[in-house]
């Protein structure tokens, strides 16, 4: 649980993580980093999209496309589980175990030697001959992108935004299409939907670099995506792989601004076109692949997008209760080849980076106009590694984690489709029950099958933080810390979809609101302490069907779905907690966030009904926890949205919180302990004091909107939003600027 994790850290430990000092400031110096130092500006850059008109023709239309078929034949889910453990030995997140040594010189104590065999490999530089690109060098194809956006963008700025982006986001989910991407724009072949996808995508979520936000066009990222669109066509038209990453990423976007229709009909769009993309010749899910062809860097890295892709439609769709139309049959679903995790250094790395394009996605050029091939051969070709920034040698992420997560992803597809189902009356009460009993113990089985070298422990935690003061290199730093947010992630997906499963499940043996979003608030299921409770507040006897028609039957299984969900509840405010601990950012992780943080506003509002004064105590201070990471993504409309609820939600006047709990007023409980140095509440003081973020001076008329000096509080004193603003030290007036103007219209009009 949360308090275990975290109770025993040093006290400058719990700090929130915009102030983390883990970036550099930026100085643009090849071949200096140009980390992002500021992940929670204020910036706001909706707008309507801009009217983007590209000038430049086609020019690359020799390769024609082969098409493959998608297999309709049937497995049961269960065999795609690989290893099965007996169910005694359980690996779990709260184990506090001391971690086993790792061997000496690794750069992360998470994880055993393996990792360090799941790299792309690097060959030994003292043994190339390797010619620095001299400073100021921009290649032509970002000059020919610059020189054709919509708006005035230097060529230098264009290429100083993407380095730092590739610097600053790196986690194993796009650590080598970042790769790819830079050595495309040495080449002059970066497609510009994918280039500008990306950029969009990740100003959206605040990670360019704050020196070069005044040099940027005004709402730059709704014209990047503007650009961006412009080439869907070419996608569309020349099934790739790329294409499909392309509009995965521009879905992503659409995600983030609430283009929710465009974002389901892209992701869709991008699994058709994967659907039709070929491996060498090979159908999709190029299981047919000759084996010398499966063990090779390519392969792995058609996979490997493959589960980016499906990973970002699922979460995405989970959010937004929509329906997620890719085929999960195992037969349908490829599949990495090697146990260890992807791109280990035994792979073969020589294939030619066209084959990964759409027909036609790059511009015409003195480069390229007369290309044929443009072969890519890892980090051994000394021309690459002349225009690869030395910095980025250190970066060695866990592909083995990677690999794990994604076993998960089929199984949560798999409960999240069935109560898909479930809720549009096409399975009865009955049969969800017994279907989720099975998929959740698919889902448990795939946990025992985790690792010992996955337990995020005590000593690991403590390990992390007392080294982030000097005892480690700052790469080993790094690598540590992606290590864990890849590890936290996957814990917190696990969590998110047993809890949602499970909620769905009372909420039909409570006969309530299927249709409901999962932003609703109006739930008692975590307020009674039975069914028996249930059946004597409403009257109502719910038929579970066959074999449940016992009371004794029925309460048995209602506690059941309930004890799961408090189960996984603690693990996510164990992630929120380690989230701000660690100082991870929270932009690259962005989709998983949001779907976290909305099945714990769920839990912990319904938690409220709960006759206890020390539970209400202790999920209020969750409560906070959670407000301030959704604030934190303000910038992403799913997130202010699902802000905007919450608020809405606890501004009920009777959720007061009139005597604090023994055990505040003498020893306080450890979580309490654990938020004495509020991780919101300094996260919150770094958003006030990102006003040094340049940006254009607010003019007087959006004052209104920005961030009000004052504003009338129409909550009584004790109220329980009153009692989470006095943790953070802020002011109501600070705590709501993000979302003030649709809260002032919502609940503060009828109320002042």
């Amino acid at each position: 649980m949360l308090a275990p994790v975290t109770a025993a850290l040093p006290p400058n430990a719990s700090v929130g993580y915009a102030n983390s000092g883990l970036a550099q400031p930026p100085v643009y110096r090849r071949p200096s980093s140009l980390v992002s130092s500021n992940h929670d500006g204020e910036a706001n850059w909706t707008g309507s999209p801009g009217s983007a008109r590209l000038k430049y023709p086609p020019s690359h239309g020799t390769r024609s496309p082969s098409t493959g078929a998608r297999s309709d034949n049937s497995m049961p889910l269960a065999s795609m589980i690989l290893s099965s453990p007996e169910p005694s030995k359980r690996i779990s997140v709260h184990d506090l175990a001391e971690a086993k040594p790792g061997r000496p010189g690794h750069p992360s104590p998470i994880v055993n030697h393996t990792q360090q065999q799941s790299q792309i490999p690097l060959p030994p530089t003292t043994q190339l001959r390797v010619g620095r690109y001299p400073d100021g060098f921009v290649p032509e194809v970002i000059r020919i992108y610059a020189q054709e956006f919509p708006a005035e963008l230097s060529p230098e700025v264009l290429l100083r935004v993407m380095r730092g982006i590739c610097s600053s986001t790196r986690t194993s989910l796009i650590n080598v299409d970042l790769e790819l991407s830079w050595c495309m724009i040495l080449k002059g072949i970066i497609p510009r939907i994918l280039l500008f996808a990306y950029i969009a995508s990740m100003a959206r979520g605040q990670a360019i670099d704050a020196d070069l936000m005044p040099l940027l066009p005004a709402q730059f990222d709704e014209l990047c995506y503007e650009v961006a669109v412009k080439d869907i066509p070419l996608a569309i038209a020349s099934p790739s792989l790329w294409g499909a990453l392309s509009l995965h990423l521009i879905g992503r976007y659409e995600f983030q601004s609430a283009r929710y229709d465009l974002m389901t009909e892209h992701y869709e769009m991008a699994s058709n076109i994967l659907a039709k993309t070929t491996f060498h010749g090979y159908a999709f899910p190029w299981k047919d692949v000759p084996e010398h062809l499966k063990h090779t860097f390519e392969y792995d890295y058609y996979v490997y997008t493959f589960w980016v892709g499906f990973q970002w439609h699922l979460v995405s769709c989970f959010n937004l209760d929509r329906p997620f139309n890719v085929d999960i049959d195992p037969r349908s679903l490829p599949v990495p080849t090697n146990t260890r995790g992807y791109f280990t250094p035994d792979l073969p790395c020589s294939f030619d980076l066209l084959t990964l394009l759409p027909a036609n996605s790059w511009p015409r050029s003195q480069q390229t106009k007369d290309v044929g091939e443009v072969w890519f051969r890892g980090f051994t070709d000394p021309e690459y590694l002349g225009w690869r920034p030395t910095e980025w040698n250190e970066i060695k992420p866990n592909y083995k984690i990677t690999v794990y997560l994604q076993r998960m992803l089929p199984l949560g597809a798999q409960l999240y489709r069935m109560q898909c189902r479930f809720g549009e009356g096409k399975l009865s009460l009955a049969e969800y029950l017994q279907h989720l009993h099975t998929q959740q113990e698919l889902l448990k089985r795939w946990l025992y099958s985790l690792p010992e070298e996955f337990e995020i422990t005590l000593a690991k935690v403590t390990h992390f933080t007392k080294g982030a003061t000097g005892q480690r290199s700052p790469s080993e730093n790094k690598n540590l810390l992606m290590d864990f947010k890849e590890l936290i992630m996957t814990y917190a997906l696990y969590s998110t979809f047993m809890i949602r499963a499970n909620r769905v499940a009372l909420l039909g043996m409570l006969q309530e609101n299927l249709a409901a979003p999962a932003t609703s608030m109006g739930m008692r299921i975590f307020g009674l302490r039975d069914y028996f409770d249930a059946v004597a507040q409403t009257g109502q006897d719910c038929d579970f069907g066959a074999g449940g028609s016992s009371m004794w039957q029925k309460n048995l299984a209602f506690h059941k779905c309930r004890m799961q969900c408090y189960e996984s509840m603690d693990i996510l405010c164990d992630v929120v907690q380690l989230s701000f601990i660690l100082r991870l950012d929270l932009f690259t992780y962005g989709t998983t966030y949001v779907a976290i943080a909305g099945e714990m506003l769920n839990v912990l509002i319904s938690q409220l009904g709960v006759d206890d004064c020390n539970e209400k105590w202790k999920t209020k201070t969750r409560l906070g926890h959670v407000l301030c990471l959704l604030r934190s993504l303000q910038h992403w409309a799913p997130a202010l949205y699902m802000f905007v609820y919450g608020i809405q939600a606890l501004s009920d006047p009777s959720i007061v919180l009139d005597v604090e709990p023994d055990a505040q007023r003498g020893g306080s409980s450890s979580e309490h302990d654990s938020s004495n140095v509020s991780p919101t509440a300094t996260a919150i003081a770094s958003a006030e004091s990102d006003q040094a973020h340049p940006r254009p001076a607010p003019k007087d008329s959006d004052k209104a909107t920005g961030e009000p000096a004052e504003m009338p509080n129409p909550f009584p004193p004790k109220h329980i939003i009153n009692r989470i603003v006095a943790d953070l030290d802020v002011s109501l007036a600070t705590f709501l600027a993000p979302a003030y103007p649709m809260l002032l219209l919502k609940i503060f009009a009828s109320k002042v």
